[in-house]
């Protein structure tokens, strides 16, 4: 669980200073310093093996070039693929073997105990579809829904099924209106804003939040305090109103 947790939060906080550099909103010494940060972030994000924290970044990553141009956009995905085409090449057996897992999702070990949780939730889910089984009740239930020879009592591993199995589509819905609510407003706010810093760091906010919503796919990332505590804070970032001096 550590090593996913910390790919979590590497892939979380990344793309924040990566908004700083890209809008080139400080002069090149704190920029380069920024830069050597972000390339430890990643090394160490790599080195975590947690495939859905590789996911939510580079989609986060995507949404944030998205918004600096479309010769960034372009520079950047040049740039991911010479650096993957890299890491195939030169980078330790473990992470190469890491990268091949992504061609048998669905076949290994990991995929296989996702999907039987995954089903079950979805069969829990079905079961009482409007208002779930109750708030923080998940593992309890797990335990009447799953086959009997499956031993382990655990979270969905996918934080909207949770939700939907706990609260039911009311509670799913409820959520996901306040997501598309907060981008609504970081988006509005980055194209009305004329301050540069500003931009960067509300659409800055956006991309962190989007990893960890893709992340929440395949792990129970908003029912950790501390990443539940970090994505609410985020949101409170991308949404803050910000006064002129």
């Amino acid at each position: 669980r550590a090593p996913n947790d910390f790919g979590t939060y590497l892939a979380t906080v990344l793309p924040l200073p990566l908004a700083l550099i890209v809008f080139s909103v400080m002069d090149w010494k704190k920029k380069l310093g920024l830069l050597a940060l972000s390339l430890l972030l990643a090394a160490c994000l790599l080195l975590t093996f947690a495939r859905g924290a590789w996911l939510g970044f580079f989609v986060g990553f995507l949404f944030l070039l998205i918004f600096t141009g479309w010769k960034r956009l372009v520079a950047a995905l040049v740039i991911l693929a010479l650096l993957a085409s890299l890491t195939a090449l030169i980078a330790p057996s473990a992470i190469k073997a890491l990268q091949d897992s992504f061609s048998k999702l669905g076949s290994d070990t990991s995929s296989i105990d996702r999907l039987l949780i995954w089903k079950t939730g979805w069969r829990m889910f079905l079961d009482r579809p409007v208002f779930g089984h109750g708030l923080n009740t998940f593992m309890g239930v797990f335990e009447k829904y799953k086959p009997a020879d499956y031993q382990w009592i655990v979270y969905a591993h996918n934080c909207f099924l949770q939700m939907a199995a706990e609260t039911g589509i009311i509670g799913l819905l409820v959520f996901l209106w306040f997501c598309v609510s907060v981008f609504i407003r970081a988006i509005s706010k980055f194209f009305a804003a004329s301050d540069k810093f500003l931009k960067a760091a509300v659409i800055g906010a956006a991309a962190c939040i989007i990893a960890t919503l893709v992340n929440s796919f395949v792990d129970t990332n908003l029912y950790s305090l501390p990443l539940a505590v970090l994505f609410w804070s985020l949101c409170g970032l991308a949404v803050a109103r910000v006064r002129p001096e």
